[in-house]
Parts: structure tokens; C-alpha cells; sequence
């Protein structure tokens, strides 16, 4: 209550290809703008890939809705590494044949240095999983997630 945002919202982005697999993309109400290609021959090699695109996206949903649990919890986070792993089955890529799953497994290694106590860390992974939407669509996509935790304190 109180909060006047609606509870579902659309985000839209245009995109406009130049040629060959280049993409560039915009925002539209912020005007921020991003590409992708493919490395050559196939594109020019201008930019990460839309596989590489989409995963980078998770892990910066990752940094940031862990740094607002951190928030939430009165701790904070002082240096965050990720380091992703993606096993990728190419065949539907590569139309030798249709892949029910492309992304079988992902593991994901978090290197952390935090004030928060082991309950506290606990709770904010807790919190990660059920509330960063990137988190739910990779594990509700039937991805297998395994999640790594160095956890340093100072």
C-alpha cells in the first residue's frame, strides 16, 4: 500500500538491424542503447553476442538485486565477483536438430566480501532466489543452477 507503481509494467525495446547479425537496440523512454553481433564470418565481431547479451543480463540482475537484499538486511557488500558457466547443447543452433533444453546447466560462482553474519548471508540468498526475476526465469526454464558462495568478511 502506498506504493502507486502498478504491479505489472511492460518493458519495450526497438531494434534495428544494419546488416549481417548486427543488432543495435534502444530503450526507448531512456534512450540508452546497446548491440550485438556474432563473431566473423557470420557477423563482424563488433559486440557480444545475443547468447552472451542474454547472460550478462543475469548476472547483473544478479549484483544488483543481491546488493538490495544486502540493503534490506542492514549489511553491505564490499567487492562482489561472478563468474558464470554455461553448458550450451549448439545442435538447435546449429539446426543439426531440435533441442528441448539448450542450456542444461549453469553454475554460477559468487566471490563476496560482505559484513553480514552467516544468518544474515543466508537470509539474502534466500531473498536473492525468490525475488530477482532473472534468477526465477533461468530456474523456472528448467535450468539447473548451481550456485557457488566464497564468503569473505573483513
Amino acid at each position: 500500500f502506498g506504493d502507486a507503481r502498478p504491479m505489472d509494467s511492460i518493458t519495450r525495446l526497438t531494434a534495428v538491424s544494419p546488416g549481417r547479425s548486427r543488432l543495435d537496440i534502444t530503450h526507448p523512454p531512456s534512450g540508452r542503447t546497446t548491440t550485438t553481433d556474432e563473431p566473423e564470418p557470420l557477423g563482424e565481431g563488433s559486440a557480444m553476442t545475443p547468447l552472451q547479451t542474454f547472460f550478462s543480463g543475469f548476472l547483473g540482475s544478479t549484483n544488483v538485486i543481491l546488493r538490495k537484499c544486502a540493503e534490506r538486511h542492514g549489511a553491505k557488500i564490499m567487492a562482489l565477483e561472478l563468474d558464470l558457466a554455461v553448458n550450451v547443447n549448439r545442435r538447435g543452433m546449429t539446426f543439426e536438430e531440435e533441442v528441448a533444453q539448450p542450456f542444461p546447466k549453469a553454475t554460477l560462482t559468487h566471490k563476496v566480501v560482505t559484513d553480514a553474519d552467516e544468518e544474515t548471508f543466508a537470509a539474502m540468498v534466500d531473498d536473492l532466489n525468490r525475488h530477482c526475476a532473472l534468477h526465477r526465469a533461468i530456474r523456472n526454464a528448467g535450468i539447473e543452477l548451481v550456485e557457488i558462495w566464497d564468503v569473505e568478511r573483513p
